[in-house]
């Protein structure tokens, strides 16, 4: 019995010392070797802050015997929303800038029920309202 308590006085002795070790930081007290400051941080400098970019869409219009006239929406590949809507004709040829997230890098371009998917990899993407078939032999 005696040897159980002095076995559970050495335990709790331990654990009381060990928990005065611990540091009890205030909210507001400055983190051990993280800065404090905007300012203090360090990056390298091919690093950008941008998380949006802007991008020239270069539409052209294609001539038909019958004018059309269809919805145009500028949408990213697996991101909410779109970017541009408006009503064209398809023989209409026009230009817009979009500010789109820096991750995008697939735009669809839907005209009434045709989508397309166009890669975006530089400052201007030129679309058009062409479908390409695949081809069917028989």
């Amino acid at each position: 019995m005696k040897n159980t308590i002095g076995k559970f006085a050495l335990v709790m002795l331990a654990i009381s010392l060990l928990a005065s070790c611990a540091k009890n930081l205030k909210p507001g007290d400055p983190i051990p070797g993280v800065p404090s400051r905007f300012s203090d941080l360090k990056v390298t400098t091919s690093f950008t802050w941008a998380t949006t970019k802007t991008i020239a869409v270069k539409v052209n219009g294609f001539e038909g015997d019958t004018p059309i006239r269809k919805s145009l929406v500028l949408s990213g590949k697996n991101m909410p929303g779109s970017y541009y809507r408006g009503n064209h004709l398809m023989s209409e040829s026009f230009n817009v800038n979009l500010t789109i997230p820096t991750a995008l890098d697939s735009l669809v371009v839907t005209y009434g029920s045709v989508s397309k998917t166009y890669a975006v990899s530089g400052p201007e993407i030129e679309v058009d309202y062409v479908v390409n078939y695949p081809d069917v032999t028989e």
